[in-house]
């Protein structure tokens, strides 16, 4: 390993994401089969609400996330396969040998999980999967994908509206994903009490920073190269296009911010000059990128559901 290489896995393995999977890296070893099966359940039909599962849950996606990273390292040039073999087999070892925890690759559609495990010849035995070809010219994209992680990872403001999104509502009024974007378009009332207007104020612009730093990070890639990136976010971007995956096939069951309108009262400048023009074109064109991105990695996870459709959902 070269100097340069152990550097680009030192920065992998120390961002944010380490720190925020420590809780579920420490406990998992020590937990039954049965509690792996209550902690990772499937939510669809089946809400989680206990903090201690969700906390784990949330833990459990940072120690997957990590991996989903390194995949895309191999495959984007930036780091070879054998730097990366002994840094992750020991979490395929320890984290990922129950069928609960595989199983939840599979549910939650982990697919760079399951491309690095092939390409380690590792079965997890949730079906086959083909990893894609290594692209050694896509390395520099790699670096400004992982800056651009690392923004997303730590925004709070895109945290929150992640939970949006995400089936989560807020307070005695139950403001949830449909509130958010009526209020977005001028249509919720303006009676709100502090604590609303900040968490619908904060949910407003994690909206904006969602679609500005995937938008503007979308727009820098090659076609080709959207959907495969895009797997990184693919949960989230289904999600804000109001998808859900509870069966084989992606069904519009949430809200869907694609057509949101922002009302002009949110808008900083007049809506009528020529500067809020060019940022609305702007907006709408990240809007576009994400779609174009989401729809090309909808494909490449609705193939591999599709490959080992005999599998249990």
């Amino acid at each position: 390993m070269t100097d340069e290489q152990r550097a680009r896995l030192e920065d992998i393995q120390t961002g944010p994401w380490r720190q925020m999977s420590e809780l579920a890296r420490q406990r998992l070893s020590a937990l039954s089969t049965d509690d792996l099966k209550r902690y990772l359940r499937s939510h669809y039909g089946d809400e989680i609400k206990d903090k201690a599962d969700l906390d784990f849950r949330q833990s459990f996606d940072q120690v997957l996330e990590e991996i989903q990273l390194l995949e895309l390292a191999v495959a984007c040039g930036f780091l070879p396969l054998d730097v990366v073999r002994p840094a992750v087999e020991p979490d395929f070892t320890a984290l990922l040998s129950s069928k609960p925890a595989r199983a939840y690759v599979k549910l939650y559609d982990f697919v760079p999980v399951r491309y690095l495990a092939a390409r380690l010849s590792i079965d997890l035995d949730i079906g086959p999967s083909q990893p894609p070809p290594i692209n050694p010219h896509a390395e520099v994209r790699y670096a400004v994908f992982l800056a651009t992680h690392y923004e997303f990872i730590t925004s709070a403001r895109i945290e929150l509206f992640t939970k949006y999104i995400d089936d989560f509502y807020f307070g005695k009024r139950r403001i949830d994903a449909g509130f958010l974007k009526r209020w977005i378009a001028g249509e919720q009332p303006s009676d709100l009490i502090a604590d609303e207007q900040q968490v619908v104020g904060n949910g407003y612009l994690g909206f904006i920073q969602f679609t500005e730093t995937l938008g503007d990070f979308f727009l820098q890639l090659p076609d080709p190269e959207r959907p495969y990136f895009g797997l990184a976010y693919g949960y989230w971007l289904s999600h804000y296009f109001g998808l859900r995956r509870p069966r084989g096939r992606y069904e519009l069951l949430g809200v869907s911010f694609e057509d949101v309108r922002i009302a002009p009262s949110l808008l900083a400048i007049d809506s009528k000059s020529d500067g809020a023009q060019a940022e609305s074109k702007r907006f709408q064109e990240r809007r576009t990128t994400l779609k174009s991105a989401w729809e090309g990695t909808r494909a490449l996870i609705e193939s591999l559901n599709g490959s080992d459709s005999g599998m249990e959902k």
